[in-house]
């Protein structure tokens, strides 16, 4: 069975393969026939698997690993994603992450970085504790996004940033370094920094 989503509509094509439905360790995956559970390994291949799918988070989920995102993926539901690392979205590839409360990554690593090519898009969610919150040298589009307590920039722009709605809280001397475009309505930016935006 192949499952697509567009616009928030799913689409099942196929009339004797049951689609699998998991949920495990508060993590739902949305898969065309592959059995998945919330260890590191599985959770890396089902996000670098190319095609479409759906990781439904709605309790606190601690990973270890580095994650890259290889497809069109989405994050969603009302959890925290506790994750050791870096999500990295690759080039040609699509990350949404919608109402996951917090992202909370590695005070050494960065949150989030999107290649060229690749796109995300953020929807009512939080990035903190990492070196850069987002890392950019796509496209990515915020919507009722905070990001706190990054150790170096809260956003490292080269590529297009737009948006809505994009609270910064930070005790890092620089906290938006752009050299892309940067256009963002509704922007706050709070704490000890020395510099807020500069483009470089």
């Amino acid at each position: 069975m192949r499952q697509y989503f567009e616009k928030n509509k799913k689409y099942w094509i196929g009339v004797s393969v049951t689609l699998l439905s998991i949920s495990l360790g508060g993590i739902m995956f949305f898969s065309s026939g592959n059995s998945i559970d919330a260890s590191d390994s599985l959770y890396k291949q089902e996000l670098a698997k190319e095609g479409e799918s759906v990781v439904e988070i709605n309790e606190t989920v601690a990973l270890t690993e580095d994650l890259s995102v290889v497809g069109n993926k989405t994050l969603t539901g009302d959890g925290n994603l506790d994750l050791n690392g870096t999500i990295t979205v690759t080039s040609g590839s699509t990350l949404t992450v919608d109402d996951v409360v917090t992202v909370n990554t590695n005070a050494e690593k960065p949150g989030i970085i999107i290649e060229t090519g690749a796109s995300v898009v953020l929807d009512g969610t939080m990035l903190t504790n990492c070196t850069y919150g987002i890392k950019n040298y796509g496209t990515v589009e915020v919507k009722n996004v905070a990001i706190t307590d990054c150790a170096d920039h809260s956003v490292y722009n080269v590529g297009t940033l737009t948006g809505t709605n994009l609270t910064i809280t930070t005790s890092a001397d620089l906290c938006v370094a752009n050299g892309g475009a940067f256009d963002v309505d509704g922007l706050t930016v709070s704490g000890s920094f020395s510099k807020g935006i500069y483009n470089n």
